[in-house]
Formats: C-alpha cells, sequence, structure tokens
C-alpha cells in the first residue's frame, strides 16, 4: 500500500474515534444547583386572629338619637311657636295631620318637648336690671351646696344658675326691676345664705341677641 494511502487511513481512524468520544458524551443532566421553588415559603397565616367576638355591641340600654328631618322640623317650628294648631303644623313640615300629632306626642313622650311656655317681655314688666353676679363659696361641704341650693330655688330674681370652672365657684343670672331692687335682693336675701363668701356683680348693658331655641 502506498504511503499516502496509509496516511489518509490513519486520518479517517482519528476523525472515526473523535466521533465516537462525541458520541459516548452523556448530556449534562439539568443544573442541580437550580433552587426547585422554596418550599419554605408560608401559607397565609392561619393564625391570624378573626374579628375579635369579644368586642361589645353598642348599648341597648342608651338611647338613640332618633330624630329624621321630619322630627328636626316639628321641634324649630314649636320652639318658634308653641301654640301652632296640628294642622298648620303638618302643613309647615310636610305632613299629613295623623302622622304628625303621633310625632309630636312621641316628642313628648321621649322627653325632647318638656313644656310649652309663654316668653314675657321684661321691658313692658318694667324689669331693668339684668346682673351675672360670680359666687365664691365658702367650702364645698354638704351643708353648704344644700343652703345654696335651696336659696336659689326660692328666688325668683334667680333666672338661671351654672356651676362653672375659674375662679368663682357658680354663675347667677339674676333680673330685677332697679337698682335699688337688685341692692335689696343681694343684702338682704343672697349674701345672707351660709357658705357665701364672696358676690362679684356683671351688668348687662345691651342685648344684643337673645334666642331661647335650641339649634337644629
Amino acid at each position: 500500500m502506498a504511503p499516502g494511502r496509509k496516511k489518509t487511513f490513519d486520518g479517517e481512524r482519528k476523525t472515526a474515534k473523535k466521533a465516537s468520544k462525541s458520541s459516548n458524551k452523556q448530556p449534562k443532566a439539568p443544573d442541580k444547583g437550580l433552587k426547585a421553588p422554596d418550599k419554605g415559603l408560608k401559607a397565609p397565616d392561619k393564625g391570624l386572629k378573626a374579628p375579635d367576638k369579644g368586642l361589645k355591641a353598642p348599648d341597648k340600654g342608651l338611647r338613640a338619637l332618633t330624630l329624621d328631618r321630619f322630627d328636626a322640623a316639628i321641634l324649630r317650628v314649636l320652639q318658634g311657636d308653641g301654640r301652632i294648631s296640628n294642622r298648620d303644623l303638618a302643613e309647615r313640615v310636610g305632613l299629613s295631620a295623623a302622622p304628625c300629632w303621633r310625632r309630636v306626642k312621641r316628642l313628648e313622650d321621649e322627653g325632647y318637648i318638656e313644656k310649652y311656655v309663654a316668653v314675657v317681655n321684661p321691658k313692658k314688666l318694667g324689669m331693668q336690671v339684668l346682673a351675672i353676679a360670680e359666687i365664691c363659696l365658702d367650702n364645698h361641704h354638704s351643708d353648704t351646696l344644700e343652703a345654696f341650693g335651696q336659696a336659689v330655688r326660692e328666688s325668683d330674681e334667680i333666672l338661671e344658675c351654672h356651676s362653672v370652672s375659674g375662679q368663682c365657684d357658680y354663675l347667677l343670672k339674676i333680673m330685677a326691676q332697679d337698682m335699688e331692687r337688685y341692692e335689696h335682693f343681694l343684702s338682704k336675701t343672697l349674701l345672707q345664705v351660709h357658705g357665701i363668701r364672696s358676690v362679684n356683680t356683671m351688668f348687662s348693658l345691651k342685648q344684643p341677641k337673645l334666642i331661647l331655641d335650641v339649634p337644629l
């Protein structure tokens, strides 16, 4: 055999061996380093608490404010005119007569309407003095408070009494015909009450606003 032919066979054998080695190589398995989905991910926490069943419902013993727009309208009209007829009241608030009467009766029974009164003009009666008196007590013992409270209840000149915070203990709204009558009431009645230490009086000079209606 010629030398050139031998070289060709040798080259073919080498090529065949390389191909055999290539075919014998195993394909790589998927990289075991790739992590599967993390089994450590937590499912939704079953420990989350359901809404607390121990929360108390609103106390049914407390009376809720159950006024609707018709009730509010009735109260507004009656505060301006307590003598209005039921028919006229029903027409003013947009109801028929029977439902309007039932609503007024309920408002009376539940205490929204306490009473019907006449508002008197004090100037027509000659009442010229309106005073605000600051009352300071010696102490707050029960006998002192009782004596003061009784004097307030029995004095027609005292229109209002308020227990207040601040430097004094009470504020009194007092009405009298003139300064002489006020001085007489102050010295002969108010300052004679057991436990009153001092009275400081402020007089109303003008009254730019006076309303009796509760805002609704």
